[in-house]
């Protein structure tokens, strides 16, 4: 009897162990992960991670994209939900991260044919409700490897040749999704270097009316994306590593077991020997090899002042010496703040400082250790913030009175304008880039709206969409944009999302040209050709009445610069922003030209051509307009 038992005994756990290896084992065999590097002009650039789930009636992915040393938003997640069989989505959530919490989110839920949207970078938003977009369309990004997963996924390897889907393309703006239809068209086998091997694999090319081409390389038989290819954008994403299946992630399970036993064994040892604690290197978590440098310049000192009963924090820098120096306030264009622009600001800061000025970056509410949420801060509010701001560097000792210039960058600059009015201890203001506006466009005609919105989509890297659908997009986004106006509302609701109607509004309403031409003191803006923003016929206009007015404003084009003065280059391993010297060295002349100097002296003649028109790598294109 007492054999017996013991043999039951012994069945029951064999049965409960297997039941359990069985469930592990089709999770395991469900569950793909695949990492790949990204490069742009051939340099590594970033790495992304893919995770395909396979459920009960869903297939999910899951991506997390890190850009260390991207001048935008280094890391993304998403997640795609997918009927099992259709392969059409059900759920779609896209977070791009920015600093402390500041993020782009795109929301897409659909219900058959119906599409539930919401798109938010702060303040723009869009929202909609019941957009159709048809029962059999796919979610697709032209940038997003995991997004041509599922397309490739329902391509049909038996019939080959090419073969169509219908599309929608979140594009990262405040529009509702773009349509197209997707060409998938086999090209031929051949072999391919992938993870130092040559390893057999399809190539086929993809391509649609509004997005580039691009060709992807899949593996012959296991139908992993082993490669994607954007020759027109010179970005590539090539497979790193992946799982193996269920039996090397039993044994990657085992091993790291084993390596968990033997650690609390050794620590369980260390107590019972009273031995003093060692302190052991922990091996860091796997990154792209290059990360981004985080830490600010030395120089600077951390400050603290209060506004509107918040205390906001700042980074100081201040030239050796006791002065008193000439100061500059740096100002964050608008949006969430990404690590990027925190990393340029600092590094614009620390060169300027260089040149004997005093130079404050401070932190809006709800970044760096400021108080406060960074929602809910109309223009009002900031504007009161930047003259606070400007108080504390009047009240420092080493600052030399009525010698503070403002240097905003894009949207940044319309709001030190505004607050330059203000204050008369401002002395003069340069912008950066060109301000980001509500393009007014998008509320005229129809002709008008469906032009802006082309323009708007040709800057994002989009060709030419059917025109039916432009006229559609274009008035469903008017209806929107109408709605937010005439609403009373400061804050909406949307699928949980708190969204920022008032400060949107706010948004709309502002008027940056004009303000720059009635702008009365020093004014230096710096354009270039490549800013997604810049527009010629603004440019011209503003040109044209600085010089009617013989105001002492000045207008300097460049042919290459982009919106960050700078770019990011790799130093000891590390990324980290570097700033374009003829950018610093035409500020510096601009400031010396109009009084505002680190030396005791007369300052120099005003007039002749614009500063820094010497520039060395990048071209000054523009001279400068005429002043007093």
């Amino acid at each position: 009897m007492k054999k017996l038992i013991i043999i039951v005994f012994f069945l029951s756990a064999l049965a409960v162990l297997l039941v359990i290896l069985a469930f592990l084992c089709l999770d395991l065999a469900g569950h793909r992960v695949l990492l790949y590097e990204v490069y742009e002009n051939d340099k590594l650039f970033g790495a992304v991670k893919v995770d395909r789930y396979v459920t009960e009636d869903k297939i999910v992915y899951k991506s997390s994209t890190e850009y260390p040393h991207s001048l935008g938003y280094p890391s993304l997640t998403e997640k795609l939900f997918l009927k099992k069989y259709a392969l059409t989505p059900l759920r779609f959530t896209e977070e791009a991260a920015g600093v402390k919490g500041q993020k782009r989110m795109t929301l897409i839920v659909q219900n058959e044919d119906r599409t539930d949207l919401l798109f938010l970078e702060h303040p723009r938003f869009i929202t909609l409700k019941g957009y159709e977009t048809g029962e059999k369309t796919m979610l697709f990004s032209p940038r997003d490897i995991m997004l041509y997963m599922p397309v490739m996924e329902k391509y049909n390897y038996w019939k080959k040749g090419a073969q169509f889907f219908e599309i929608m393309i979140p594009t990262g703006e405040a529009l509702p999704p773009m349509r197209d239809k997707l060409e998938v068209r086999y090209l031929k086998d051949e072999y391919i270097p992938i993870m130092g091997r040559r390893v057999e694999a399809e190539s086929f090319s993809l391509s649609a009316k509004a997005l580039p081409e691009a060709r992807i390389f899949m593996a012959k038989y296991s139908r992993r994306v082993f490669m994607l290819d954007l020759p027109g954008r010179k970005l590539k994403f090539k497979l790193v590593g992946y799982n193996r299946g269920p039996g090397e992630k039993m044994q990657l399970l085992i091993e790291r077991s084993t390596m968990l036993i033997e650690k609390a064994k050794a620590f369980v040892r260390g107590r019972a020997e009273r031995a003093p604690a060692e302190k052991t290197e922990e091996k860091p978590a796997a990154v792209p090899a290059k990360t981004a440098e985080k830490a600010f310049p030395k120089e600077s000192t951390e400050i603290f002042f209060e506004s509107r009963g918040l205390i906001l924090s700042g980074r100081l820098w201040t030239p050796p010496g006791s002065g008193p120096f000439p100061a500059a306030l740096i100002l964050p264009k608008d949006g969430p703040l990404t690590a990027g622009e925190e990393s340029m600001l600092n590094a614009l800061a620390g060169a300027i400082s260089s040149k004997g000025f005093v130079v404050l970056v401070f932190d809006r509410p709800g970044q760096g250790k400021s108080q406060g949420a960074f929602s809910g801060n109309d223009d009002e509010k900031n504007v009161r913030d930047i003259t606070v701001a400007i108080s504390h560097l009047e009240n420092n000792p080493k600052v030399r009175r009525s010698s503070i210039s403002i240097i905003g960058h894009e949207g940044g600059g319309y709001l030190g304008l505004k607050a330059a009015e203000a204050k008369t201890g401002v002395r003069s203001c340069m912008i950066l880039g060109m301000p980001s506006s509500f393009e007014k466009h998008m509320l005229s005609d129809e002709g008008a709206a469906k032009d802006a919105l082309q323009k708007l989509l040709a800057e994002r890297g989009f060709g030419a969409f059917a025109d039916d659908y432009m006229k559609k997009v274009a008035g469903v986004t008017r209806e929107h944009l109408q709605r937010i106006i005439a609403s009373n509302e400061t804050v909406s609701y949307f699928m949980g999302i708190t969204l920022p109607d008032k400060e949107y509004r706010d948004f709309m309403e502002r008027k940056p040209y004009e303000t720059i031409i009635s702008f009365q003191r020093p004014l230096l803006f710096i354009v270039a050709r490549d800013d997604r923003y810049f527009d010629p016929k603004v440019v011209d206009r503003l040109k044209a009445s600085l010089a009617a007015q013989n105001k002492n404003g000045r207008i300097a084009e460049f042919r290459i610069l982009g919106p960050n003065a700078g770019s990011m280059a790799e130093k000891e391993g590390k990324w980290t922003f570097v700033v374009n010297n003829d950018v610093v060295t035409l500020m510096e002349k601009w400031l010396k030209e109009n009084g505002i100097a680190p030396e005791e002296k007369a300052p120099e003649e005003a007039g002749g051509k614009a500063p820094g028109a010497e520039a060395g790598n990048i071209a000054l294109t523009q001279a400068a307009m005429p002043s007093k």
